[in-house]
């Protein structure tokens, strides 16, 4: 019996042996589980890293492209609208279309395309415009291509159902690979519109056209003396303060609307003549002053005007040797009902 006692004994011993080992392969199974799932995890967040990363590079290298496309966009709209504002009297009843053929001509020559035609019958046709030029709107050139497939950069004009025109830049395409290896592929195309400039029916633009000089400061005449030569303004005339001719100066001034919120002068020896630009004008002032400069007084200024003249105070002649000829209207409006100064309020009644 004693034999049979230490034979169990034994044999449980190394049952007992057996379980702990299981035991431990067991748990050494779900360590490396778990350790794999870690580590799967981890390289996972790292590729999802990277490759994030590597996109929002090839978009920012698109967003250099198009930072860099705006720029060109505004200096063609701004010689465009410049073109326009110089031509608008004679281009008046096409000026917006023109302005519009000026600036995709300016943007399609910034692009390395050729100039637009403009005839419907080349509308929606694709022309070839330069890779070289887009690419160096980018610090990562090499990686501004063209889509596969398609042999050139080209750009496309084409006409809205508002009667104006679009142009979009096609075949665009971005293929980065950052110096991890990772690579991104963004293609697209940029439409360009007709920024919203208001030209016609506009009363500002109606109202400036004829205004040959505008200042919110004084207009001075100081041109060299020539006793044969008058100098000649035609057209309209507005001066924030002063409108100043200056001694010994000679000046014809041709202007249906002359204003001014201060004085027109004209100095010791000098020879103004104000008329309409056709026919009888306006001439709005606070004073006409022949004023002397205290120089030589054998010189005679000169003034004449031929024009409806509303003046708020008053026509003061105060140099020797003065000659004034008024034609037309004149209206003098002076001061108050005691003639004084120091009321701001001139009336016409009691001019």
């Amino acid at each position: 019996m004693e034999r049979w006692k230490r034979k169990i004994k034994v044999n449980r011993e190394g049952a007992s042996f057996v379980s702990v080992v299981i035991g431990v392969l067991f748990m050494v199974a779900i360590g490396m589980t778990i350790l794999t799932v870690a580590n799967n995890y981890l390289t996972s967040v790292h590729v999802d890293e990277n490759s994030a990363d590597n996109f929002y590079q090839s978009e920012g290298i698109l967003e250099e492209i198009r930072t860099g496309l705006l720029e060109k966009a505004g200096d063609a709209s701004k010689e465009a609208y410049v073109h326009s504002l110089e031509h608008y009297t004679s281009e008046r009843k096409s000026v917006k279309a023109t302005f519009a053929k000026n600036y995709f001509n300016g943007l399609i020559a910034a692009i390395g395309g050729s100039p637009y035609g403009w005839g419907d019958a080349d509308t929606g046709k694709s022309m070839p415009c330069s890779l070289d030029k887009i690419q160096k709107l980018t610090k990562k050139p090499s990686a501004v291509k063209t889509k596969p497939g398609t042999a050139d950069l080209a750009y496309v004009m084409n006409r809205t159902a508002e009667d104006s025109y679009t142009l979009t830049l096609k075949n665009l395409f971005i293929d980065y690979t950052d110096d991890a290896g990772y690579r991104s592929t963004v293609g697209t195309d940029i439409v360009f519109h007709v920024p919203d400039y208001q030209f016609e029916g506009d009363t500002t633009f109606d109202v400036l056209k004829d205004y040959v000089s505008i200042s919110d400061d004084s207009l001075v005449v100081n041109t060299p003396v020539d006793p044969n030569k008058n100098a000649e303004v035609t057209g309209n005339v507005f001066a924030g303060k002063s409108i100043q001719v200056m001694d010994q100066r000679k000046v014809d001034f041709k202007c249906n609307t002359m204003i001014s919120r201060e004085d027109l002068e004209a100095k010791t020896g000098a020879e103004v003549n104000v008329t309409g630009e056709s026919g009888l004008g306006e001439v709005w002032l606070r004073n006409i002053r022949l004023k002397s400069m205290g120089t030589d007084s054998t010189l005679s200024t000169k003034f004449s005007m031929n024009t409806n003249a509303y003046i708020a105070n008053d026509l003061d002649i105060a140099d020797n040797n003065s000659v004034v000829t008024l034609k037309g209207r004149y209206y003098g409006f002076s001061y108050n009902k005691e003639n004084e100064s120091t009321d701001p309020c001139n009336q016409a009644d009691y001019s």
